[in-house]
């Protein structure tokens, strides 16, 4: 997909070419205006969005402007021009009631004054770093890492947080000095006086006591759906659409076919063989349902393993869940087919998924006796990934550097305690927009899929969705043990009652299993104890019982933690050590 790059800076060397070099897997054609201390660079996709003039470079006598991405909902087109128009005449304040999936950085020439902006729901992301009286920006981290004279340190607290939920949240990555704008927010920089300002500008918590009609919200629902999908779709263009078979991307489908009759819609599905756990007879029983033609696609360590490092290459700032290679596996089979892909990621944080369920549990009877933490270890442990193991997994180094309530406790804790939203599920799924949906969810996915030029399309998770879902009765996300109620109401009679009642399963990697088989062999040489301790970041002895599954605890999950330290330690050869 589509990207903006660029810096400003006195003296600033021309470096425009080596921030390209690092993107290009995006697209080779690209544009760039450079100056004595300031570039700004754009890469056009042969598959941008079919709306070209909302994105690009734009320059005057005053401003320059690099947008990537579309707006959405908007009255009349928005060309960089009239983001321009708006800037001079309004400021920053007018850009902020833009919507849609996009970033977008502008220069004031004349007050030399920098300003760079993420979508609210975070469906783009935008990274930027200050060194040497200057400011790096550019939609992947390598762009700006990879610079010569950067240092390339690790973070140890991002480290920490890695391993507890699979990602990095906030504004932080695993590098010191590089930082990812939050969604939601402008980030202002000063070139004279070195000033700098971080402002969120997109709020969507709100009290969801609302006593709208039962089938007024149904209707409030359907009606924005269609737009989100309307306003994503191709002109006179084929589409397709990862199915797994769930609720999410089965409702997507259905939508799509009210909007494209005279064209075929594809449905792409994945799975890893007749003895893993698969959903493929709820893809075909949705597929069969909207007249879709289906494609289905086996995947297993033998196809991936020869690409993994460059998988994580194009990931960038480390993720570890392992949906990642499919997603990238699946998205270069598509693109045999189309070049326009639908997801439907979103629905879980927007509207009530099944994870919440512990966390209100907890809530609710989790005793009387209650650390003054509870909650925020509760979350932590729901994520099931290395947050209890830390003090065996990590060196005595590592942990000392960093602490684990500033770090991880005291992340959380705002979300808790924040008034926008009364409701306890309202706190938690806001938790898990801002947290899992901009830093993991989203990002993932138009990573993997930009790889090979493909726009993700998220209608589900589009800002509008995120305010209504919070704005909607917590009755009609979790009803009597039922997630995402008000889905199901509106698509009861459109898609089979097999996926409406259908429990959620998601697509289960069966990574402890290759870890077994498979994959051992490889894991054990990029885990060996030489490079385990020469790195002296894990403590060798807690990996090795991983590698050979001997570790008789609760929470065994070898596989999973395996994929994360595998995962880390290609990003860390590959990024701190130059491999």
């Amino acid at each position: 997909m589509d990207a903006i790059f660029g810096y400003i800076g006195l003296h600033a060397p021309p470096l425009c070419q080596s921030m390209y070099a690092q993107l290009q897997h995006r697209g080779s054609d690209y544009h760039f205006i450079e100056q004595d201390h300031y570039a700004f660079g754009f890469i056009q996709t042969p598959l941008s969005w079919q709306q070209a003039q909302h994105h690009g470079l734009y320059e005057d006598a005053n401003l320059i402007i690099a947008i990537a991405g579309f707006f959405t909902h908007t009255q009349t087109t928005m060309t960089p021009a009239q983001i321009a128009h708006l800037y001079k005449k309004h400021g920053i304040e007018a850009l902020t009631q833009l919507s849609g999936a996009f970033v977008l950085s502008i220069y004031d020439k004349q007050r030399k004054h920098l300003c760079l902006m993420r979508d609210g729901a975070g469906q783009r992301t935008l990274y930027y770093s200050i060194w040497n009286k200057r400011i790096y920006f550019a939609v992947e981290p390598k762009a700006i890492h990879q610079l010569p004279g950067f240092s390339r340190r690790l973070r140890p607290a991002s480290l920490a947080q890695y391993f507890s939920f699979s990602f990095i949240p906030e504004q932080y990555t695993m590098l010191e000095n590089i930082y990812e704008l939050r969604p939601g927010y402008y980030f202002s920089w000063n070139l004279s006086t070195q000033q700098q300002q971080l402002q969120r500008y997109f709020f969507f918590e709100k009290d969801a006591s609302n006593t709208t009609a039962p089938h007024s919200w149904q209707q409030a629902f359907l009606h924005l759906f269609h737009e989100t999908v309307a306003d994503r779709l191709p002109h006179q263009k084929e589409v397709g659409v990862f199915l797994s078979g769930g609720l999410d991307s089965s409702i997507v489908t259905a939508e799509l076919t009210q909007h494209q009759a005279a064209h075929t819609i594809h449905t792409f599905t994945l799975h890893f063989g007749k003895k893993y756990y698969h959903e493929l007879d709820y893809a075909r029983m949705l597929a069969k349902h909207c007249g879709t033609q289906h494609h289905e696609l086996l995947l297993n360590p033998k196809n991936f393993l020869q690409r993994i490092q460059d998988i994580i290459w194009r990931l960038d700032d480390p993720i570890g869940d392992p949906i990642t290679v499919p997603n990238y596996e699946l998205a270069a089979f598509a693109t045999q087919h189309v070049d326009w892909i639908f997801n439907g990621e979103g629905g879980d944080p927007c509207f009530g998924g099944p994870k919440n369920f512990g966390m209100l549990l907890q809530h609710w009877y989790g005793g009387l006796h209650r650390s003054k933490d509870f909650r925020e270890h509760a979350y932590l442990t729901s994520f099931k990934k290395a947050y209890d193991d830390l003090p065996l997994l990590l060196s005595p180094a590592m942990q000392a550097a960093y602490s684990r309530q500033h770090d991880l406790i005291a992340l959380l804790t705002p979300y808790f305690n924040t008034s926008q939203a009364e409701n306890f599920l309202d706190k938690l799924m806001a938790m898990n927009i801002h947290l899992k949906g901009a830093h993991l969810i989203l990002p993932k996915v138009e990573r993997m899929l930009a790889s090979h030029h493909l726009p993700a399309l998220s209608p589900l998770f589009d800002d509008r969705m995120v305010v209504f879902s919070q704005c909607l009765p917590s009755q009609l996300k979790l009803s009597h043990g039922q997630e995402k109620h008000i889905l199901k109401q509106c698509f009861a009679n459109k898609i089979p009652q097999a996926i409406i009642d259908r429990p959620k399963n998601g697509m289960r990697v069966p990574v402890h299993f290759w870890f077994k088989g498979e994959m051992r062999r490889y894991a054990k040489h990029i885990l060996s104890p030489k490079e385990i301790n020469k790195a002296g970041i894990f403590q060798a002895e807690r990996v090795k019982q991983l590698l050979q599954y001997d570790v008789a605890e609760r929470n065994k999950r070898y596989g999973l933690k395996l994929w994360m330290l595998l995962t880390f330690e290609i990003w860390r050869r590959q990024v701190i050590e130059k491999e």
